[in-house]
Order: structure tokens, then C-alpha cells, then sequence
């Protein structure tokens, strides 16, 4: 476990905060049916991809406790059937920027994502329950 003092988690968040601004459209969020993949950078399959959300441009407010709350995403319907396993958020350019994996009940950690329904059923409604970064 890391021991950083709250300026160097702010630092660091807003690191992540500044890469999902990169691109020319907003940064998302894809919830996925596949554990989480080695890095970011590791290419995901359109197939495995449950659920695609648009993020607030910006995606949320400067760290602040060494935590980034974001902005509360809008609902979308699901591009696929599946158990949410992991999600990633990616630049405007759609390259990613951070893995997290997901669950489905319970309180996140800060690296968790909450989603509201287990299994997604295409067509049918997904929320994001809450989007909170921590270190």
C-alpha cells in the first residue's frame, strides 16, 4: 500500500484527469464483459463492450482529498448482453487511459466502478451509480 501525501494524490489524479482531456470529443466510459485487460493500452474487441457512456467535458473537477468525484454520467441503453467485469476510461481519441474493474453491489474502493444492473441485457437501460477515482 502507498503512503503519498494528499498533494502528490491530487498531482497524480489530475495527471489522469488531463489525459482523458486529450482528444477532440469528450472522454468515455466503456463497461465491459471481459476481466480487466494487462494495461490500457491493451486493445479491447467492439463485441466486448456492454455499455458506452460520454463524459462531462471536462470529466470532473480538479482532485481535491486525493479523490476525483466525476460528473454524474447520463444513462445510456446497452450495446450488449453480458456480466460486467471491468471498465475502461478513454480519451476523446478513444485511447485508454485507466482500467478499473466493476461491481455490482456494495460501496466502490476508488478503484471500482458501481453499475446498476448484473447481467446488462441489450437495449435496456445502464446508470453509473457513482464515478469516483481514489488513491
Amino acid at each position: 500500500m502507498l503512503n503519498l501525501l494528499e498533494s502528490t494524490r491530487n498531482t497524480m489524479l489530475d495527471a489522469v484527469l488531463a489525459a482523458l482531456a486529450a482528444g477532440a470529443a469528450p472522454a468515455r466510459l466503456k463497461i465491459l464483459s471481459i476481466p480487466r485487460p494487462a494495461t490500457p493500452g491493451t486493445a479491447i474487441a467492439p463485441g466486448d463492450v456492454l455499455a458506452d457512456f460520454e463524459l462531462a467535458d471536462p470529466a470532473a473537477p480538479a482532485a481535491s482529498g486525493g479523490i476525483v468525484e466525476f460528473t454524474q454520467v447520463a444513462d445510456v441503453s446497452a450495446l450488449a448482453t453480458g456480466t460486467a467485469l471491468s471498465a475502461r476510461l478513454e480519451d476523446g481519441d478513444g485511447n485508454g487511459v485507466l482500467d478499473v474493474d466493476v461491481i455490482t453491489s456494495g460501496t466502490p474502493d476508488g478503484t471500482q466502478i458501481l453499475v446498476s444492473v448484473d447481467p446488462i441485457e441489450a437495449g435496456k437501460p445502464v446508470q453509473i451509480t457513482g464515478l469516483t477515482i481514489a488513491l
